[in-house]
This record gives C-alpha cells, sequence and structure tokens, in this order.
C-alpha cells in the first residue's frame, strides 16, 4: 500500500445479490464484525435480486447480466481499494468482475473467467456428516430430499451422501433420492414419495424443506424423532422453531464473511504477499443435534 494511503480509511465496496436471503445476513454480519475498530469504510450494494425478480433470474441468465452489469458499471466509478462480492447460493458469475486491478474476493459464487479468490462452503463434508449421523444411530435406508438438480449446493451434498454410504457399505438407491425447489411444498411432496418406499429417515438440504416433511409426517399420525428420523441443514431460525426441534447442520456463514473480508484487507494492505492459507477455502459447518433423529 502506497504510504500516502496509509493513513486514510480503506474503501471498500460489497456487492450483495439480495441482502434478504438468509445466507446473505449471516454473512454480512461476519464481515461487518471483522470490520468494527479498523479504519475501513463500507458501501454496500444491494442487487436486490429477489426483491426485483422473485426467483426468475436464477434460471435466466439474460435477467441476472441485466442486474449485475449496470450493478459491476456503477461500482467501477467508486474511488475502491477493493471488492467483496456475496453469491446469493453458490454458482458461476459468468461476467469477469474486472476493476482495473482492484483486489476482489468472491463469496458464496465463484468467477467463471478469472482467478478471484472465492469462500464457499464444504457443502461435500457436510452431506456426508449427516450420513455418517444418521448410520451411527441405526439407520441404513435413508431417503434424501434434494433441491434442485444440477444446483451446485444439492450436487455437493449428494456427494457428501454417497461418500458416506460406501464407506458403511451401504449401496446408494437412487429411488430414495427425490429433487425439488427449495421450499416447503417440495418437502411435503419429497416425504409423501418416500413413506411409500418405507426408509428408516430422511436427510432434507435445507431446513425449509424439512418443514413441508414435517408436515407431511403429521399428516399420517407419525411424529419426527419418535416414528422416523428428520435431519435438516442451513440451521435456519425456523429449525428451532419446529416441533421437535429440528436436528441439522450448521452452515459457517459467519465464518465465511469473516475470512472473506479479512482476505480482501490482506491483499489490498500487502500486495503481491503469497497467502497462507488455501486459494479457495471450503469452510466446514457443524452438526446440530436436537430432537428430530430417532436414536436405536
Amino acid at each position: 500500500m502506497d504510504k500516502d494511503k496509509k493513513n486514510q480509511p480503506l474503501r471498500i465496496c460489497i456487492i450483495a445479490e439480495d441482502l434478504g436471503a438468509f445466507s446473505t445476513i449471516r454473512m454480512l454480519n461476519g464481515i461487518m464484525n471483522y470490520c468494527d475498530g479498523k479504519n475501513i469504510n463500507a458501501i454496500i450494494q444491494d442487487m436486490r435480486l429477489f426483491g426485483k425478480l422473485s426467483g426468475e433470474w436464477i434460471y435466466d441468465e439474460d435477467l441476472f447480466q441485466s442486474i449485475l452489469l449496470p450493478t459491476l458499471s456503477k461500482t467501477g466509478t467508486f474511488n475502491l481499494d477493493g471488492v467483496l462480492y456475496i453469491g446469493a447460493f453458490e454458482h458461476e458469475v459468468r461476467n469477469p468482475l474486472n476493476f482495473n486491478d482492484i483486489p476482489t474476493v468472491m463469496l458464496y459464487s465463484t468467477p467463471a473467467y478469472s482467478t478471484i479468490p472465492t469462500y464457499r462452503l464444504n457443502d461435500e463434508e457436510g452431506g456426508e456428516k449427516v450420513i455418517k449421523y444418521l448410520i451411527a444411530h441405526g439407520h441404513r435406508r435413508i431417503g434424501i430430499i434434494a433441491g434442485e438438480y444440477g444446483n451446485a449446493h444439492a450436487d455437493n451434498r449428494l456427494k457428501g451422501v454417497k461418500k458416506a454410504l460406501k464407506a458403511e457399505g451401504i449401496s446408494f438407491d437412487p429411488e430414495l433420492l427425490f429433487y425439488g425447489r427449495w421450499s416447503k411444498e417440495a418437502g411435503y411432496n419429497g416425504m409423501k414419495n418416500l413413506m411409500d418406499k418405507k426408509v428408516e429417515a430422511v436427510f432434507c438440504m435445507s431446513d425449509i424443506i424439512a418443514t413441508g416433511a414435517y408436515q407431511c409426517l403429521f399428516e399420517k399420525g407419525l411424529i419426527p424423532g419418535k416414528d422416523i428420523s428428520v435431519i435438516g441443514y442451513d440451521d435456519h431460525e425456523c429449525a428451532q422453531f419446529l416441533t421437535p426441534e429440528l436436528t441439522t447442520y450448521q452452515l459457517p456463514l459467519w465464518d465465511l464473511g469473516f475470512a472473506a473480508m479479512a482476505r480482501l484487507v490482506e491483499m489490498i494492505e500487502h500486495p503481491g504477499k503469497k497467502h497462507k492459507g488455501a486459494e479457495n477455502p471450503r469452510l466446514p459447518g457443524k452438526l446440530l443435534e436436537r430432537d428430530s433423529v430417532v436414536k436405536n
């Protein structure tokens, strides 16, 4: 960093695809915690993709670019020291983030055409830990209610599922896998489908999905944690409001935000210095044991 800038506050722009997203708020808390007490001025640009376009932008690249490109153009006019880009979910950002060599880090997203450092979840490890936990409690016929087919989070969690099953000598049965949107409705439909297949436990790839699974079970007179095991993923606020409280896998969102901002400041203050940690780290979460898994 130039000597003339040493006593000046760092001007960092945080571009969020949508501040209202469950994951974004928690990551932003980690980011701002890192900034506390430091000479950093944070400028936040909220693209409000869900607010403006509902979920349509996820499936329409042109819609996404129609919001992204003006945002990047505006950001490029600021007198910035660094940029931190926060995805609403893990996906490729196909338009390169090019701010004339301004240090940039990506969070919960990946650049398609550049070597910008990126911080993401270790979803493969998460899926593996969930299944190992269920197996440790005596379950072998495990149903999976996944997110959408082709989604990076669902794909990586499923890799972990298969890895854990293989390690225990259990064959993966595609008939016990149900894909749907990340919604309560998908959880309801998935559980209805799996109940006919006599599963002992169900891994819901989000806590929102688990709310629909609970509803389906209650309508059939079955109680999670007593008659069948249900485990979620995310540690969304809804997990503790369910009865019984949902055992789930907590995402390291705060840690991701903190680590990504620390990396960006390191890049600004020590340009050219080799980073000691992983170039593109994936952080693990942790399993939160509550009351929705039968202990055999």
